[in-house]
């Protein structure tokens, strides 16, 4: 029997061929005859893997055994850089991204300066709508202060620097920016620390659309019980509505509007009757519950 090796293969015999192989690089050969030409696919997948891993460990404990030692400022720094080189790239690579955006960003600013005209435009619109009625509200309000003022009912007579009577302009729509909540605009005081504040929202425009609207109240503290929402007021892009509790004892029969809806677009508010009627007498009702239950605290004997 013949018995020939030709590199690493074993032949037995002219007919008859026996092969074993094993991993990567080890390819069957079914041909006895001419060239043979074996091409190796690569490392074993696990020993590839087990490499890797070694690789892996050996470069974080170096960097651990460098950043352990007493390194200056600089050396510290080129730590830092090699440990996360990867994470650096990738946000260099973003920052680049983001950079290709701002190109355009001369074109975005054209479009949010247009918008914030039309904000603005659209502000002056509803203002003149709004306006008017806020206007009658603190008029009609300050004239009756004014009446308790001239009959010395808001006068302290232990405190000469005694402030009864404070107010303050609000601009209904904020355009654009933070809209103010709860922002007082009449604060007024009473001699036995009775109190009553009108409180605004301002509405809200912001690039052009409408986002909420305002909202005026009073609220009352009487003998340090504190009633909330005698009335309100909505200013909404469509319509004005008047919601008034008026407090204890107050003559709602008297409500002539009773909380109806006014569209701007078909009449001004302030030339129906019954608005201007409840709107007198829900604050001249709110000034005269607090006058008249602000009471001096009763001394124990």
């Amino acid at each position: 029997m013949l018995v020939a090796t030709l590199g690493g293969l074993s032949i037995l015999g002219a007919a008859s061929v026996s092969q074993r192989t094993e991993g990567p690089c080890s390819s069957a050969v079914n041909t006895g005859k001419g060239n043979v030409t074996i091409t190796c696919t690569g490392i074993d997948a696990s020993y590839l893997n087990k490499l890797l891993t070694l690789t892996k460990e050996y470069h974080e404990k170096m960097l651990d055994t460098l950043a352990k030692k007493q390194l200056n400022t600089e050396e510290i720094q080129a730590v830092i850089v090699l440990r996360y080189k990867a994470i650096f790239a990738s946000a260099e690579e973003d920052a680049e991204r983001w950079g290709k955006r701002l190109d355009s960003a001369s074109d975005k600013q054209s479009e949010v300066d247009s918008l914030a005209v039309d904000g603005k435009k659209l502000a002056e619109t509803i203002s003149l709508q709004w306006r008017p009625v806020y206007d009658y509200i603190m008029k009609t309000f300050d004239d009756r202060v004014l009446e308790l003022d001239k009959r010395g009912l808001l006068k302290r007579p232990d405190k000469s620097d005694f402030t009864p009577f404070r107010k303050r302009d609000l601009e209904l729509i904020a355009v654009d920016r933070t809209a103010q909540q709860q922002f007082w605009v009449r604060d007024l005081r009473f001699p036995n620390r009775g109190l009553i504040q009108i409180l605004a929202t301002q509405a809200q425009i912001h690039r052009g659309t409408f986002i909420r609207g305002s909202r005026i109240w009073f609220d009352a503290n009487v003998n340090g019980v504190k009633y909330d929402n005698l009335m309100s007021v909505y200013f909404n892009r469509e319509h004005l509505s008047i919601s008034i509790s008026g407090g204890p004892g107050f003559p709602s029969r008297q409500l002539k509007d009773r909380g109806k809806a006014h569209k701007w677009a078909d009449n001004e508010p302030l030339n129906n009757e019954e608005v201007t009627h409840d709107l007198s007498l829900a604050i001249g009702w709110a000034l005269e519950f607090v006058y008249l239950n602000d009471r001096s605290p009763t001394k124990s004997k």
